[in-house]
């Protein structure tokens, strides 16, 4: 199922693209020019990693992604701006944001919204999947992002097929670095909601002050994200499988940071769906546990 997702991905973004709607979006965030508060979870949290990274690379301003519940005790003086980003844009933590402050906010959603008293950066997935897991709803926009930050025709990626060798294992050690950052969030937020895996995610100078212990004593599956050669890179890549053989490594060898981090969400995903199809595994129809809906539905205060 989700490889039906896959196929169908990149016509679905080349005609959001298309959309007089995105080139809005592109003037909306091409005028933010001040520190900007980036709020967002689950699937959107991607996004806002990924647009953290954009607007501070393009436009060159302070931002700061943070889910939810951060928000509610932040300290927002030192902020002009707040995007929420929701594909819905009408769940309780979207709502609670646009009524608190008086900040210049913007919602990122793919639903044109009721709230009152914020800017709408709409775009129209007129031809939606339904997936527990959100991918074209993370894509998507990710893809919207990257156009924005590239300012040209959006890149048609020629990915070649991977050849995996591992293990699967319910524990993931899900190893990166601030250049994969945006790829880490989705990979371990899609293992973690579909009720795959518990995953731990390291950054990789942290490894190197202890972390690498529980990889020896907890083995399970390492997902390494390279999106460099560096000397770091070589020392983890040379001494993790004297303790744990059982890595997958996703590369790029784009030089682009930015566009590098989405080249690698693209492999990831289709690691997922290699993992779905040889593990017999689930990330469309996820079976979930009878509490999802009534914590979905939380309507207090945080």
């Amino acid at each position: 199922m989700l490889e039906t997702i896959i196929e169908d991905l990149e016509e679905k973004i080349v005609s959001v693209l298309n959309d007089s709607s995105t080139n809005e979006i592109f003037a909306t965030l091409k005028v933010i020019d001040a520190p900007t508060l980036i709020v967002g979870v689950g699937g959107s949290r991607v996004v806002c990693e990924f647009l953290d990274k954009v607007l501070f690379t393009k436009n060159g301003i302070i931002s700061r992604c943070i889910d939810f519940d951060e928000y509610a005790s932040a300290d927002l003086s030192n902020y002009e701006n707040i995007i929420v980003v929701s594909y819905s844009g009408k769940n309780h933590g979207v709502k609670s944001i646009i009524k608190d402050g008086t900040h210049k906010k913007y919602l990122l959603t793919s639903r044109k919204s009721r709230i009152k008293d914020e800017t709408i950066l709409h775009y129209d997935n007129k031809k939606r999947t339904k997936s527990f897991i959100s991918i074209e709803d993370t894509f998507i926009p990710l893809s919207i992002v990257l156009s924005y930050y590239l300012g040209e025709t959006f890149p048609r990626l020629q990915l070649q097929k991977e050849k995996y060798d591992f293990s699967f294992r319910e524990n993931v050690d899900l190893i990166y670095d601030y250049n994969s950052k945006a790829t880490a969030k989705f990979l371990e937020t899609s293992l973690v909601e579909a009720g795959i895996a518990h995953v731990t995610m390291h950054t990789k100078y942290s490894l190197c002050h202890g972390r690498s212990n529980i990889i020896s004593s907890n083995p399970g599956l390492i997902i390494y994200l390279q999106s460099a050669s560096t000397d770091l890179d070589e020392l983890l890549l040379t001494n993790l499988p004297k303790i744990n053989e059982n890595i997958v490594i996703l590369k790029t060898d784009e030089q682009n940071a930015i566009l590098g981090d989405y080249i690698l969400m693209r492999k990831s995903l289709d690691l997922l769906n290699y993992i779905e199809r040889s593990f017999n595994k689930e990330f469309v129809q996820v079976k979930y546990n009878r509490i999802v809906p009534t914590l979905y539905n939380f309507k207090g205060e945080f």
